[in-house]
């Protein structure tokens, strides 16, 4: 206009990529999100965003790298900061869907004195003969992997998986291998709930709970009593108390649960009181990171496991919230909740908020990785030789397909 030439930009360049696009690719990930929610929610507001292909080229190329570099660094870290000692681990396993359709495996490790993850593995089903061996082969190969950085394995506590059971004995002798109090008792809980159902085993409902606390009891003190450590309950209380009667159902059915010859034998190894509730809690913040309702490409997957460990270690050793201000300052937060499996209100602790200081140096570190030349960065993450489709037959023509969904809807 008048021969002059203007040039407008709605945001700076890098290296010839819009700041935004790559900022937002990575805040997508970073914060746990999806391209498809964000994507969404653009066309509602009529946002014009890049396209899918876009996001995904700048994650293979400049976010997945990043991201596998600071969690080889922090696990690095986590292994200095144990120093050698002999570890005691918490173990347990996640299926990436609900149900008996999950395409991956991931099995977490934690340290029960510091709280930090140290080490995961991520299994999809194709590697193994079906599902349920996901869990077997991600702890036999966290174990290893342990090892070969120089852990000192002292004790491991898990689930009572029948496979890793066995793997223990006959590969990891030399461990103390202990199951989780925590699921123990949730077996118990959940087989005498089943049996008080019935009508003539009603009265075994109101001994539920008090079951269960005596196991956690009795895992905690074993060390230190070897009966019952309760004085005797005088008259007056015991003539309220709904007693079992004896060769009653309800006596009958309870001693069936509590005197099975498993149960007996798996609870020798709840000697040193151990479990595995936290991984429980990083199971929620995995769930962020990586919804079992979506899927993700393995490296996709591997990612995003990585940003939920990196999320969890950047957040242990929170401390109960106070009251800030008021009347109560100082005092010890609480919520009352009221869960569907005790039917009873509770006060749980309330914790510190979560923080994110930990994903800023990443997303640095994201534009950093843009403004180098392409000779001098890292290598891009590279998946294992697993084919990406988890059928067990190969794929015919996409025609042939479509012809056969045709004819079968035609012949009805």
């Amino acid at each position: 206009m008048n021969n002059h030439k203007y040039s407008w930009q709605s945001q700076p360049m890098l290296e010839g990529m819009a700041a935004g696009n790559l900022l937002l690719s990575s805040s997508i990930l970073l914060s746990g999100s999806t391209f498809t929610k964000v994507a969404s929610l653009a066309d509602i507001l009529n946002l014009k965003i890049f396209s899918e292909k876009t996001f995904y080229n700048i994650q293979n190329k400049y976010l997945l790298p990043v991201i596998n570099e600071f969690w080889l660094k922090e696990q690095n870290s986590t292994f200095s900061e144990l120093g050698g000692r002999d570890l005691w681990l918490s173990g347990d396993g996640r299926c990436d869907s609900p149900g008996h359709n999950a395409k991956y495996g991931t099995y977490t490790m934690i340290d029960q004195k510091t709280d930090k993850i140290v080490d995961f593995k991520v299994v999809q089903v194709s590697e193994v003969n079906n599902s349920n061996a996901m869990e077997r082969e991600c702890f036999k190969r966290c174990m290893e992997n342990i090892y070969e950085k120089g852990g000192k394995i002292m004790v491991v506590a898990t689930d009572r998986h029948v496979g890793i059971r066995a793997d223990m004995k006959r590969n990891f002798p030399e461990v103390d291998h202990q199951f989780d109090g925590w699921h123990l008792s949730k077996s118990i809980t959940k087989k005498l709930t089943e049996k008080a159902k019935k009508k003539e085993c009603a009265d075994l409902s109101l001994w539920i709970r008090s079951i269960s606390n005596h196991l956690w009891w009795c895992a905690k003190t074993s060390d230190l009593y070897e009966e019952c450590a309760h004085q005797p309950i005088p008259p007056a209380i015991a003539r309220t108390k709904r007693w079992l009667r004896p060769g009653f159902s309800a006596h009958n059915a309870l001693k069936e649960v509590v005197f099975d010859k498993n149960l007996l034998k798996d609870i020798q190894q709840l000697t040193l009181s151990c479990h595995t509730g936290n991984l429980e809690v990083y199971h929620s913040v995995q769930t962020k990171y990586a919804p079992k309702r979506q899927h993700f490409s393995y490296n996709g997957m591997i990612a995003r496991t990585q940003l939920a460990a990196l999320d969890h270690n950047a957040n242990t050793g929170r401390q109960q919230a106070t009251v800030s201000r008021g009347a109560n300052q100082g005092e010890l937060q609480y919520k009352v909740v009221f869960p569907k499996n005790t039917k009873e209100w509770l006060a749980k602790p309330i914790f510190e908020k979560t923080t994110n200081y930990h994903l800023k140096p990443m997303l640095n570190a994201i534009v950093e990785r843009k403004c180098l030349k392409p000779q001098e960065r890292s290598a891009t993450v590279t998946a294992p030789h697993i084919p990406e489709n988890i059928s067990s037959k190969p794929r015919p023509p996409k025609a042939d397909v479509i012809a056969n969904h045709t004819s079968r809807f035609s012949n009805n």
